[in-house]
């Protein structure tokens, strides 16, 4: 079994970050990865999520972008999720753990049509539907 762990984003990941980033797609453009580094974390506030291995290397992400969105005629803070990457022999060990860590905090990016009738349509008619 590969070893691994899940760890919150600092800015020591930072340089490693990007590395990541572009070994593993590398069509990013340099002003991208650069954004995406310099946005991994907000304030303290849940930033991204790192899968690292046993060296500490970085061998999965899921990123967030922060933003404001309207929900329910209230303007509130988001995180849009995005960048879920795994590297492929991790995903077999990993890969559970990192969608339950995702879906364990409130953002957009998975199950966004259901916020977004629950917002727009009839709120009252989804009850399972985050609620910000």
């Amino acid at each position: 079994m590969k070893e691994y762990k899940l760890i919150d984003y600092n800015d020591s990941y930072y340089h490693k970050l990007q590395l990541f980033l572009k070994r593993i797609n590398p069509q990013f453009s340099d002003e991208y990865i650069k954004f995406i580094a310099d946005n991994a974390q907000c304030d303290n506030e849940d930033p991204a999520i790192l899968v690292v291995d046993e060296y500490n290397n970085i061998v999965g992400t899921h990123l967030y972008y922060y933003t404001k969105a309207k929900v329910r005629d209230k303007v509130v803070p988001i995180r849009w999720g995005h960048d879920t990457f795994l590297e492929e022999e991790y995903r077999r060990y990993a890969g559970l753990d990192l969608v339950i860590a995702t879906k364990e905090r409130y953002s957009f990016g998975i199950g966004i049509r259901c916020i977004w009738q629950c917002s727009t349509v009839c709120p009252a008619s989804f009850p399972s539907c985050i609620d910000i």
